[in-house]
């Protein structure tokens, strides 16, 4: 979910495509370059079963300087020793989260074990 989130901020398509599973992957993606991605907050996660997970999380953005945040609970399965997004449900969010950018010295939100200032920060 947190590699997801970093690909869709840093606006690399392939990897978004490549880790959607082939049954629901589109054929081609366009991102929206006016979106601007400014935080992640995973709620919840669920333990594997069947080689499927959930996760929610609300992903804040920013669009022509307007603010907002989206509510999802992503569904994944586990195929070939990777994990496949396969498809989300939009959820109504009664909380609004502040989203800021990680420290330069604080871990990087993709998941990634590194600092931030040695992985995303420095792709950015």
């Amino acid at each position: 979910m947190r590699s997801r989130y970093s690909a869709y901020a840093l606006g690399r398509t392939q990897y978004i495509l490549s880790s959607w599973h082939m049954s629901y992957r589109p054929k081609t993606l366009e991102l929206e370059v006016s979106l601007k991605w400014s935080g992640l907050k995973v709620l919840s996660s669920t333990a594997p079963k069947h080689n499927t997970a959930y996760v929610e999380f609300v992903a804040g953005f920013n669009k022509a300087g307007v603010t907002g945040q989206m509510h999802e609970r992503s569904r994944f399965v586990f195929e070939d020793g990777q994990w496949f997004y396969v498809d989300g449900e939009q959820m109504e969010s009664s909380t609004q989260y502040q989203f800021s950018p990680p420290g330069r010295n604080e871990p990087c939100p993709c998941g990634s074990g590194r600092k931030f200032k040695k992985c995303c920060a420095k792709n950015g």
